[in-house]
């Protein structure tokens, strides 16, 4: 999930219940919102989809805790460094600089002396997933839980 403002980039995944009920399962998510989120969090933590050679992007996922609209609790699990999404859902091909002559800067991407990267052209790269995994996984344990209690 990348920093637009602070805002994390939301990552969403389709399972199957199978049998279970919905409604049943939505109740057993809604109880159990704060501990499950925790489960994620540590999920994208731990996964080996990416490698993170200074830690930024592990140390930026995080619950954050907000109300929509309606006023409703919503908890949110995301990755805020701001190249979160380029990791995630990848690029799809090559950019370059849009600035005549000037090189662009590679957001969230730092030289071993703190600088700023700058550069001509940025090749295309492919997505490694790592929040929408680690929720796919947290649910579809939440889903054999309920329905063992079934």
């Amino acid at each position: 999930m990348s920093r637009r403002g602070n805002r994390p980039i939301m990552a969403s995944v389709k399972i199957d219940l199978g049998d279970i009920d919905a409604g049943q399962f939505a109740g057993y998510l809604e109880g159990h919102i704060e501990e499950l989120a925790k489960e994620v969090k540590a999920e994208a933590k731990a996964s080996t989809a990416f490698t993170d050679r200074t830690g930024t992007l592990r140390k930026s996922i995080r619950i954050q805790t907000m109300r929509d609209a309606d006023g409703e609790k919503i908890v949110v699990v995301g990755a805020f460094a701001p190249h979160a999404h380029l990791v995630e859902f990848g690029t799809q091909a090559p950019r370059r600089s849009d600035r005549e002559g000037g090189k662009m800067f590679l957001d969230g991407v730092y030289s071993r002396k703190g600088r700023g990267v700058f550069v001509d052209e940025v090749g295309p790269m492919p997505a490694r997933p790592f929040l929408r995994p680690a929720l796919e996984k947290v649910l579809m344990r939440a889903a054999s839980t309920v329905s063992k209690r079934e």
